[in-house]
C-alpha cells in the first residue's frame, strides 16, 4: 500500500516536471534558440531576463505562491504553463492508479508537447511533427518483429492504423471543402494508430477530442457569432481525447463508436 502510494506520488511529480521542461523547451524551439542554450541554457524570466531561483521553478507550486507573476519584475506568467502541468502530472497520477500501459505515458507526453506548439504557436515545426512520427513508426515496427502471431494481437496492431489512415483521409477530404485541420492534426492520428494497443482508439480519441471541443465552441459562438471565425487548436483536445479513450473501458468504447 506504502509502495503504490509512493509510486502515484512520483509519477505525479514526474509528470508535472516532465511538462515544465517541454514547454520551456517548445518555448526556446520556438524562438530558434541555438541548440546548446536550447538545452542547457538556465530558466530566466522572459521580460527582465533575470535568472529563476530553484524555488521559482517548482512546478504548479511555484505558479501559485507567485500568484502568476515573476517574482523580480512582476511581470504575467501565462496560465497555459501552469495549465499545462496541472494536466500531466494529472494524467500520470490518474494512469498510476488506474495501472495504464507505461505504453500510454510515452504517447500522452508526446501528444502534449505537440499540442504546446498549437496552443501558444498556432504552428508545430515540421521537424518536431517529424521526430514524433519517427517514434511512432519504430514502436510500430518493434510490435510487429517482437509480437505474438495470434490473431487477436494482429487484429489489435494493424485495425488502428487502417484506421487513423481512414481518418486521415477524411480530414484532408474536409480540408478540400473547407479548412479545417492542420498538417500536424492529420500527423497526429496517424501517429495515434502506430502506438495504439487496442481496436478503435483513433476513433475513440478524435471523437471525445471533438465533443470535447464542441461544447464549449458552441457555447461561445452563441455569446458572439464572430467567435467562430477564430483559430481554435484541435492537438490539445485530441490530447485530452486520448487520454479518455485510454481510461474508458472497451465496451463503453465500442457502445459509443456505435452510436
Amino acid at each position: 500500500m506504502i509502495l503504490a502510494i509512493l509510486q502515484h506520488i512520483m509519477l505525479f511529480l514526474l509528470g508535472a516536471a516532465i511538462s515544465s521542461f517541454l514547454s520551456a523547451l517548445a518555448f526556446r524551439i520556438y524562438q530558434e534558440y541555438p541548440v546548446r542554450k536550447m538545452l542547457f541554457q538556465p530558466s530566466h524570466c522572459e521580460k527582465c531576463k533575470t535568472g529563476l531561483k530553484w524555488f521559482e521553478l517548482v512546478p504548479i507550486l511555484s505558479y501559485i505562491l507567485q500568484k502568476g507573476k515573476c517574482r523580480n519584475c512582476g511581470k504575467m506568467i501565462s496560465p497555459e504553463y501552469f495549465y499545462a502541468e496541472v494536466f500531466l502530472s494529472g494524467t500520470f497520477l490518474i494512469f498510476s492508479i488506474l495501472g495504464v500501459p507505461i505504453i500510454n505515458y510515452f504517447v500522452v507526453t508526446m501528444l502534449f508537447f505537440i499540442s504546446i506548439f498549437d496552443l501558444l504557436y498556432n504552428q508545430v515545426p515540421r521537424f518536431v511533427m517529424h521526430a514524433v512520427m519517427i517514434m511512432g513508426v519504430i514502436w510500430f515496427l518493434n510490435r510487429v518483429l517482437t509480437g505474438s502471431n495470434s490473431h487477436g494481437f494482429y487484429l489489435d496492431l494493424y485495425f488502428p492504423v487502417v484506421e487513423a489512415f481512414l481518418w486521415a483521409a477524411l480530414m484532408s477530404f474536409m480540408n478540400l471543402i473547407k479548412k479545417s485541420f492542420g498538417f500536424a492534426d492529420i500527423l497526429t492520428i496517424l501517429f495515434i494508430g502506430l502506438v495504439s494497443e487496442k481496436m478503435l482508439q483513433p476513433s475513440i480519441s478524435f471523437f471525445y477530442g471533438a465533443l470535447i471541443l464542441a461544447i464549449p465552441s458552441i457555447f461561445f459562438i452563441i455569446i458572439d457569432p464572430a467567435w467562430r471565425k477564430k483559430y481554435v487548436p484541435f492537438l490539445p483536445f485530441l490530447a485530452i481525447g486520448y487520454v479518455v479513450a485510454s481510461l474508458a473501458p472497451d465496451g463503453i468504447v465500442f457502445t459509443i463508436v456505435s452510436l
